[in-house]
């Protein structure tokens, strides 16, 4: 039995929405982040068009929801929420860490470091031991590496992310050669690594929410 959904993306530049059948994508489309207010519902009635479905075949909505550029994030968001609230379809809120995580979870790292641009001199983090995200927050760049260089003192580091990316300088200054960095650079998380985690989240409890909230740090 198909399971159409549909999977909503905002990154630093714009929107992505694409239309899945299981892990499969079967429509995708983009849109600046200046017009991603104005165009989202045409550009989604597009694809149902497309491939034609419907709203009310769609099982769910998956929606990235932070941390990231939070005007974008906002505009991605408040129109999930309403088309949930117009249609029931449920929907699935995966945090940009946890989709990051779905991606680059592997037994040969003991330490991963997420790092999104906050932008000035601040980043986004999440700390990760093996596969569970433990440590998330926002912070200035320097003290965050600082208390980072105090808690972790032993073996390789791998740091992940456009925040990472930035602030590539300021990292190898600290950890040397026991900072690894992945590439390419990464502005939030691909849109079907969002897909496949709100997927497996789906077939493990058949059931989502009617809204969701963005995550957004502030600095202490």
């Amino acid at each position: 039995m198909s399971t159409y959904f549909l999977a909503v993306q905002s990154t630093y530049s714009g929107i992505e929405l694409g239309i899945f059948n299981g892990i499969r994508c079967i429509a995708l489309v983009t849109e600046t982040k200046y017009a991603a207010s104005k165009n989202f519902v045409p550009l989604l009635d597009q694809l149902l068009v497309a491939q034609q479905l419907i709203l009310h075949d769609l099982a769910f909505i998956a929606v990235n929801i932070g941390p990231g550029p939070f005007t974008t994030l906002r505009t991605v968001i408040a129109t999930a929420n309403g088309l949930s609230f117009a249609t029931n379809i449920p929907l699935i809120g995966i945090t940009t860490f946890d989709a990051m995580s779905y991606e680059y979870r592997s037994d040969e790292w003991n330490l991963n470091v997420y790092l999104l641009d906050a932008f000035g001199q601040k980043v986004y983090y999440a700390i990760q031991h093996k596969e569970t995200a433990e440590t998330i927050g926002c912070a200035n760049i320097s003290l965050f590496l600082e208390q980072l260089k105090a808690t972790y003192t032993l073996g390789l580091i791998r740091f992940i992310g456009n925040g990472a990316q930035k602030h590539q300088e300021a990292i190898r200054d600290i950890f040397l050669s026991a900072a690894q960095f992945s590439e390419p650079s990464l502005e939030g998380k691909s849109l079907c690594c969002l897909a496949q985690s709100a997927l497996d989240q789906w077939h493990k409890t058949r059931s989502g929410v009617s809204e969701v909230a963005p995550v957004y740090f502030e600095l202490p």
